[in-house]
């Protein structure tokens, strides 16, 4: 929106916001189709021309590099150093990081963000793990509550509980000592913004859509507000057992992957919302050399084998956990 302005102001396109427009339109998880698609394309060659100073230190204090930036490197490196100034404190600095001319300056602020950010994942692990140790499958709704979980990483954390136990999640902190402030993150089954309607006079305000809300509440209305979300999971009959459908894009062989089919797929880039990155099976194959990687073992590496004996290395991200149900 703030693009369409500056360009309907000046009666052109101004083509040197095109960086922060793929920035925004990607964090923001934004459609990448139609005029969004192109102008992200256009967005990401400008920011490979180096010329954002505060985008290159980004991605220097990340440990990308210039030529090797895509919408993931901003998904997973640019992005979430940018929301967490904004998540734990004053998002300003975040404007002066991305319209300075100073490198030294650039450098100084990416840093900081750097150091944000990491302790942003450590108030989101610490307050996940609690949340977890709350969880009570005789819900089918959790409302978990931190006496001083941070009131920006809740939805990290309604999202992360929801990724563990399939079931909707309401992540929530103590305001002023009388009042539950938090987020929401729901299943495809369910609309979480349609329960929280439902129960509106439960509430002191609510806001959001489908899967993920905002709300604030009375500590006193907590056990009541547990019922009538269990009683409406009943009432309307949903069936929470339904996870995210996979949806399966074609089928391959490990002879088939190559590095012309690698870059092939990436002439369908930028992938993103309405444009995912598609999704192969590998049938009738043979799992070696299954070990847990990275810190805290989180991540999962493994050679697959076909029945000619071919061989493909992967590895899945945050499967670390599961690699023994998977190679039994």
């Amino acid at each position: 929106m703030a693009f369409k302005l500056a360009w309907a102001l000046l009666e052109n396109i101004p083509m040197e916001l095109l960086d922060l427009v793929a920035i925004g339109t990607i964090a923001d998880m934004v459609s990448l189709t139609d005029e969004n698609r192109a102008m992200v394309i256009w967005g990401l060659e400008q920011m490979k021309q180096g010329e954002r100073l505060g985008i290159s230190q980004l991605l220097a204090v990340s440990g990308g590099k210039m030529r090797d930036l895509d919408e993931t490197t901003i998904g997973f490196s640019i992005a979430p150093r940018l929301n967490a100034i904004g998540r734990l404190g004053d998002p300003n600095p975040a404007i002066d990081l991305l319209t300075t001319f100073d490198e030294e300056e650039a450098k100084s602020l990416a840093q900081s963000f750097d150091e944000i950010n990491q302790k942003r994942k450590d108030f989101v692990e610490s307050a996940t793990k609690e949340a977890l140790e709350q969880v009570n499958d005789n819900h089918h709704v959790h409302l978990l509550v931190g006496e001083d979980w941070h009131e920006g990483i809740l939805g990290i954390v309604a999202g992360r509980v929801l990724q563990v136990t399939g079931k909707p999640t309401i992540a929530l902190t103590i305001k002023n000592g009388s009042l539950l402030k938090g987020s929401g993150r729901s299943t495809e089954s369910l609309n979480m913004f349609q329960m929280l309607s439902c129960n509106k006079e439960l509430l002191t305000t609510f806001g959001g859509h489908h899967a993920a809300v905002g709300l604030s509440f009375s500590i006193e209305q907590l056990e009541t507000l547990r019922k009538a979300f269990d009683q409406y999971i009943v009432d309307e009959q949903i069936d929470l057992s339904k996870g995210i459908p996979l949806v399966i894009d074609g089928s391959l062989d490990v002879s088939e992957v190559d590095l012309a089919l690698i870059k092939s797929l990436k002439a369908l880039a930028p992938y993103g919302m309405h444009n995912p990155v598609p999704r192969f099976l590998f049938e009738h194959v043979n799992i070696a050399d299954s070990r847990s990687i990275g810190a805290e073992q989180k991540h999962w590496k493994f050679t697959m084998t076909n029945q000619t004996g071919q061989q493909l290395d992967g590895i899945g991200f945050n499967f670390g956990s599961e690699q023994q149900e998977i190679t039994t």
